[in-house]
């Protein structure tokens, strides 16, 4: 980043290549990303965003209420008991399982409200803490009350 302002021309430039084709070519990005770095983001609000924690993590208490890996193996998953949710714009991460050890969730996931491709699987609880798309970190649904994944109404709409 430059320690300038750009100028009004490198601004217009930019724009202009944007209106014109929607996509500007790379001599325009340096014009760009000083707007964009010269609005908002050099701001000291802005970068501690990007590297804030979660706000809302979950503590070693809350975890040690849900089951260990491997022990609702024996329950379908229908009636798995969904004691975490965490969501991030439209990805939701519904989670059964728990090892501290290994810091690693089982649970359901869906990315991008993809639910056809949306599975059973293994989660970092350690990637989840430091996923950010544009700043925003993934959330944990506080209001969340465990229930059988059978009963959530955004995967079985009533």
């Amino acid at each position: 980043m430059s320690n300038t302002f750009p100028t009004a021309l490198q601004i217009d430039t930019a724009l202009d290549a944007h209106k014109a084709s929607n996509m500007p070519t790379p001599e325009h990005l340096p014009a760009i990303i000083d707007v964009i770095e010269h609005s908002i983001g050099t701001t000291p609000i802005y970068r501690a965003c990007n590297t804030l924690p979660m706000r809302n993590k979950p503590s070693d208490q809350d975890l040690s209420t849900i089951p260990r890996l491997y022990e609702t193996d024996e329950i379908s998953a229908k009636n798995k008991i969904i004691h975490h949710h965490y969501f991030l714009g439209s990805c939701d991460w519904y989670m059964c399982e728990y090892s501290p050890e290994e810091r690693l969730f089982f649970g359901y996931t869906i990315l991008n409200n993809d639910f056809q491709n949306a599975e059973w699987g293994y989660t970092s609880l350690d990637e989840l803490l430091d996923l950010r798309f544009n700043g925003i970190e993934v959330d944990r649904d506080l209001h969340w009350k465990p229930i059988p994944f059978s009963q959530i109404e955004r995967i079985h709409p009533k």
